[in-house]
Parts: structure tokens; C-alpha cells; sequence
């Protein structure tokens, strides 16, 4: 068995570069300097790309002062819940072969360890993937509740106005 040199990769969907995409546009549309988000961008190396720019973004979003909040922040929601799917499904893929490797008494125990570190290596991400997808997860459930609230409220004002146009007091 050849010696393994890099994890398994999965590289980042269509909708998940388009959102990113979106991303970026948002920023530089609001003067931020996004020279380093589309270095990120052309790298080659496609398993953490998106993943670093989000992380990036989400830093420069606090230096957009005409930057609209909520717009971006349900679209770096949604860009995060595809860079987790993406990143669930490669820690399966890898956990499955590294299944099948340790079960080959064959196999190189260095490539088993490699292996391993690298099942570990991909943990560690994970953790961070879904502790900023929750967060942007919750930013936007915020955003969704003052919508309802608002909703609410100038449903409640014209209802009593109609009452009062009618004549009904409520």
C-alpha cells in the first residue's frame, strides 16, 4: 500500500463557492479590502478554503460600517451549514477507510497512524466548523425573531386602526 501523504478531501460544492462568493461581494461592496479573501479563494488546496474565508469574513464584517448585518449574516448561515455538511460527510468517509485499514492485518502500521492523526486533525476542524455554524445559526434566529416581533406589532397597530376607522373600539 503506497504511504498516505494528505487526509481525504472533499472539495467545496457549487452552492457552497456561490454563497462564499456572495460573501465577498457583500464585503467589497461595503469598502472592505477582500485582497486576502480571494487569495484564500485561489488556492488550490480545496479542503479548507472556504472554511478560512468564512472565518476571514466574519472578522472583516465588523470593519463594514455600510455593510447590511442581517443580509450577511443569513447568508454566512447558510454558507456555513453547507462547509459543515461537506466537512460531516468527509469525517465519515475517513472514519469508514480508516475502519477498513485498521482491519487489514496487512497494513502498514505507519500509514495506520498517519491515519489516525489525520482522523484527528479532521475532529479538531469539525469542532471549530460547528461552533461557527451555531453561532451564525443563532445570529440569525435573532434576526428572525425581531422580524416576527415586528410583524407582529404592525399587524396589532393595523388591526386597531382598522377597528378604530370602523368605529369599533377594541
Amino acid at each position: 500500500m503506497p504511504p498516505i501523504t494528505n487526509p481525504y478531501i472533499i472539495p467545496p460544492g457549487p452552492e457552497e463557492l456561490e454563497r462564499v462568493g456572495q460573501i465577498i461581494e457583500y464585503l467589497a461592496a461595503a469598502s472592505v479590502d477582500v485582497t486576502y479573501l480571494n487569495e484564500i479563494m485561489s488556492q488550490e488546496e480545496d479542503n479548507n478554503r472556504t472554511k478560512e474565508a468564512l472565518e476571514v469574513a466574519a472578522e472583516l464584517m465588523l470593519e463594514a460600517a455600510y455593510l447590511s448585518q442581517e443580509e450577511t449574516c443569513r447568508t454566512m448561515a447558510l454558507a456555513w451549514q453547507l462547509v459543515k455538511q461537506r466537512f460531516q460527510a468527509m469525517r465519515r468517509e475517513f472514519y469508514r477507510k480508516l475502519r477498513v485499514l485498521e482491519a487489514d492485518s496487512k497494513a502498514d502500521p505507519d500509514n495506520v497512524a498517519k491515519m489516525i492523526k489525520f482522523r484527528d486533525l479532521i475532529d479538531q476542524k469539525c469542532v471549530g466548523v460547528n461552533q461557527n455554524t451555531a453561532k451564525f445559526l443563532l445570529i440569525r434566529e435573532g434576526y428572525d425573531e425581531e422580524r416576527e416581533q415586528s410583524i407582529k406589532q404592525s399587524l396589532e397597530e393595523e388591526q386597531a386602526r382598522i377597528l378604530e376607522e370602523m368605529g369599533i373600539n377594541a
